[in-house]
């Protein structure tokens, strides 16, 4: 998949004319603390998520072929899948793909700074934090990451991976990453991937300095009032980042800053 392809998924984020678009990290305090200090985003494999069907793998269909998806390989190439029978191809095609997809690297951000089941099941429940983060989608993508909008779905048709048409395979490898049930639609997602993460970084970290600045820092409810006072500590030596304490809507069931 080339930049190219990639970059035709990420002008659907609705990113403004520069690249950038603002998202938010809903954490504990403590992780609060060492992003500010650190830099850092962590990233995760899929087998490490809440959700048993995120980045799901009957998702893609490998038992169709098009003839001409196989135009780069060699003749011999070709006639050794020709002999191998369907199911075994099959079989064998999922096993190089669970190979390489052990290696992808996804760091999960939201739309959203005011959702209630988001401060209480990602931020210690209403006692930890919500940051908010202007990334540049165009460097990250220049570097290998690729920033997405998670779509949500009841239901789903697995596509085939090996299509003629190369918008097409992009568009599979886009829609695995980038779909999940539309239980989980309150979180509106934003994800960062990268295909390679687990191969080429030696952490689950990674130094956001280059592409995202912290704009905001919005503080939990619950939050113990020494916490706060760290907290605000820790933020004054850092440049343009305002800091906001959630407040209740007045006759309502919400949350506002």
């Amino acid at each position: 998949m080339n930049s190219r392809e990639i970059k035709y998924h990420v002008d659907k984020l609705g990113i403004d004319n520069k690249g950038k678009i603002l998202v938010y990290k809903y954490i504990d305090f403590s992780g609060a603390i060492s992003l500010l200090n650190e830099k850092c985003f962590k990233f995760s494999r899929s087998q490490d998520f809440n959700d048993p069907f995120d980045l799901y793998d009957e998702l893609i269909d490998f038992k169709k072929f098009e003839p001409l998806s196989f135009e780069n390989l060699t003749r011999e190439q070709k006639r050794n899948i020709k002999k191998t029978p369907l199911k075994k191809l099959e079989e064998k095609l999922k096993v190089e793909w669970k190979k390489h997809r052990i290696n992808f690297g996804v760091s999960c951000f939201s739309k959203n700074y005011d959702n209630i089941l988001m401060w209480s099941h990602y931020a210690d429940k209403h006692q930890g934090v919500c940051i908010g983060l202007e990334i540049d989608a165009n460097k990250l993508l220049d570097d290998g990451f690729i920033t997405l909008a998670v779509e949500y779905e009841n239901t789903f048709v697995p596509v085939p991976y090996f299509d003629k048409d190369e918008k097409k395979r992009a568009d599979v490898i886009m829609r695995y990453l980038s779909t999940k049930a539309s239980f989980w639609n309150y979180e509106q997602e934003i994800r960062i991937v990268n295909f390679d993460f687990f191969n080429k970084y030696n952490s689950q970290f990674f130094n956001f300095d280059k592409y995202a600045e912290v704009k905001t820092v919005l503080i939990g409810l619950k939050m113990k009032v020494a916490n706060k006072t760290t907290l605000k500590k820790t933020i004054k030596n850092q440049k343009n980042i305002s800091i906001h304490e959630m407040k209740t809507v007045p006759n309502n069931f919400g949350l506002m800053k």
